[in-house]
């Protein structure tokens, strides 16, 4: 591939944008319509859990973006495939924190509507921006990719 903005994965949308999106709709939708599903205050305590869990993530994460000098943005160019860190158990480790932070919002505001927004946004991610970023690298890195991609998994739950 060309150093020119060919040179990227071509996502849809950034994928905060597509969680943001995501929150915004549950959140709106429990304004309207309110849907709890969780006793007393084990919300906000799951939630903050589940939140700060995608901020380790997400700091380990970059990280090793920072160590191997490539930028985690998906509409600027890789250089480099990374194996190390969160990178050795999910091929997407900032997009498990994006799920967990959605989790964690849906949890901390006891909004059922939160948590059922959550598959359609992951669906969006995973077409629109999963799927595109990895025909990109296999286009890009050839054999290295394909190694890594044969030997760490995209997700860390049962899905493929």
């Amino acid at each position: 591939m060309d150093g020119n903005k060919s040179d990227t994965a071509r996502v849809i949308f950034p994928p905060p944008l597509i969680y943001g999106l995501g929150i915004g709709a549950g959140l709106a939708m429990e304004f309207w319509l309110p849907l709890h599903f969780l006793p007393g205050t084990v919300g906000p305590i799951l939630g903050i859990m589940l939140i700060a869990t995608a901020g380790f993530i997400a700091i380990w994460a970059i990280r090793e973006f920072r160590r191997a000098a490539t930028s985690p943005n998906p509409h600027k160019p890789s250089t480099a495939i990374i194996s190390s860190g969160p990178f050795g158990i999910t091929r997407n480790p900032l997009y498990v924190g994006l799920n967990l932070i959605m989790l964690g919002v849906g949890c901390w505001v006891n909004s059922l509507w939160v948590l059922l927004v959550l598959p359609p946004t992951f669906l969006v991610l995973q077409f629109g921006v999963v799927f595109r970023e990895e025909r990109y690298l296999e286009e890009k890195f050839g054999k290295e990719y394909l190694d890594y991609k044969n030997s760490v998994r995209r997700w860390i739950w049962p899905f493929p």
